[in-house]
């Protein structure tokens, strides 16, 4: 297997890349036009089986049965099984929706994060064919572009992509880094400002506005970029170097040489870093990865297009294979909750809850469940708990309130969370709700100020 190479500091392709997808507009005029169609679509179809020939592991493309699903199977243990089921996965995916845009961006993605370029270029294009208006498989092709060098190709394909969608994160970000490379600092900047407006806590974009700035001998500016770089990303050793680099050229030295001592410093760890990781154990995790997310994607594509069980069934082995991936476990958790498994539904966000445990969101969907069960003690604990961790927000208040008032339970204490509830947050809404609270427990004189408070908030607001 090849190592996965890092594209200039791109992200990998992640599962939530498909939530820009949507389903197929079916409408009345796919009956008019599906005579026409026939031929095309059959086409179009034999050349993505004949492109199927090349991936490894090749099976026979039959019709999707009812005999027990083949992620139901052992979990792979080395790096070739991984590799191996990464693919399989893509390809059940492909035999069972033929010509689903999602289905080949899918497995574009699986050939290009095992460096099969050309493979993964020809599902894409199909894709785009199929879907010309989707963004994901022409974010594809320009990370190829940009990858191969070819930034004029991977700067007309951002720019087409930002036109369409302007706030997408790194669609800005990756037009200006093109522009960047092309050797036009100017035109970058204003692409980069955009990125960073949009997310100002990705370092890499700071750090090429730092270096747009130097290429411009605006070194101030260069400084201040590259320095939030460093506030983001403290062990990046190239915004370290071109700190150092900025600090000189503005007539620096002492905080120049500084950084250069840090540079130093964070290459020495880096070699030290590479030289003690065992080749086979860095494979293996990132084949794990790999697999991981492709089961997430390929259970996301299953479950808009109606097949449900197989979509769990790829979302479980993906939460079996890796014991701390959170988007496999969310997809679960909401499917679990729109089938009524509400009980399932409550142990995976424990499961998320111990994989990170300062989300206050996990606890606040379990007191959620737990109290549709009317399960009053453990949804109390819950969003206790879950409060605790961001005592300023007001969504944990406002469920633990509404629990407490439905059991009949601690209300001079409803009335108390209440009250630093409209504290934190004075507004119409929880004004309402700490009148119904005293109303509940007797108290006509304060059931009646919260509800003038509240209606003062309304008035202002028209």
């Amino acid at each position: 297997m090849k190592k996965p190479r890092n594209s200039g500091g791109c992200r990998r392709a992640s599962p939530s890349a498909l939530d820009e997808c949507f389903h197929p507009n079916r409408t009345g005029k796919a009956k008019i036009v599906l005579v026409g169609m026939v031929a095309f679509l059959s086409a179009v179809g034999f050349i993505i089986l004949m492109m199927l020939q090349g991936t490894p592991q090749d099976t026979r493309v039959s019709r999707p049965s009812t005999q027990p699903d083949p992620h139901d199977a052992d979990i792979p243990v080395t790096v070739k099984e991984l590799e191996q089921e990464t693919f399989a996965v893509a390809r059940r995916l492909l035999e069972y929706f033929p010509m689903n845009p999602d289905a080949l961006n899918l497995m574009a993605n699986v050939q290009n994060q095992y460096d099969h370029t050309t493979e993964a270029v020809k599902f894409w294009r199909y894709s785009i064919q199929l879907a010309p208006q989707r963004v994901n498989a022409r974010r594809g092709l320009a990370m190829i572009a940009m990858k191969k060098g070819d930034y004029e190709a991977a700067a007309e394909i951002w720019e087409w992509i930002r036109k369409r969608n302007p706030r997408l994160p790194d669609a800005n970000g990756r037009y200006g880094q093109a522009l960047l490379e092309m050797g036009k600092p100017a035109e970058a900047l204003t692409a980069l400002q955009e990125e960073v407006r949009i997310s100002p806590g990705n370092g890499e974009y700071q750090f090429l506005l730092g270096r747009a700035h130097l290429q411009l001998h605006e070194y101030p500016e260069a400084v201040k970029y590259y320095e939030k770089a460093l506030e983001i990303e403290p062990r990046n050793s190239k915004a370290c170097y071109g700190l150092s680099v900025s600090y000189s050229r503005s007539g620096q030295p002492d905080k120049a040489k500084r950084m250069r001592d840090k540079l130093k410093s964070i290459r020495a760890e880096e070699d030290t870093a590479v030289s003690q990781r065992r080749k086979n154990d860095f494979n293996r995790d990132w084949a794990i990865q790999t697999l991981t997310r492709t089961l997430t994607g390929a259970g996301v594509v299953y479950n808009r297009n109606g097949v449900p069980q197989k979509a769990e069934n790829c979302w479980r082995q993906a939460a079996a294979l890796d014991e701390k991936s959170k988007a496999c476990r969310h997809a679960l958790a909401d499917l679990h909750t729109q089938q009524g498994r509400l009980p399932e539904a409550i142990e995976i966000c424990e499961q998320l809850q111990r994989i990170d445990p300062k989300v206050a969101d996990y606890r606040l969907r379990a007191g959620t469940l737990y109290a549709r069960l009317k399960q009053w003690a453990p949804a109390e604990k819950t969003l206790r708990k879950a409060i605790a961790i961001t005592p300023q927000e007001s969504t944990g208040y406002r469920i633990l309130i509404q629990v407490l008032m439905a059991a009949n339970q601690k209300l001079p204490e409803a009335k108390a969370l209440a009250q630093r509830l409209v504290e934190l947050h004075p507004n119409a809404q929880n004004y309402l709700l700490l009148g119904k609270v005293s109303e509940k427990i007797g108290d006509t004189v304060g059931a009646l100020a919260a509800g003038r408070r509240a209606a003062e908030f309304n008035s202002t607001r028209k």
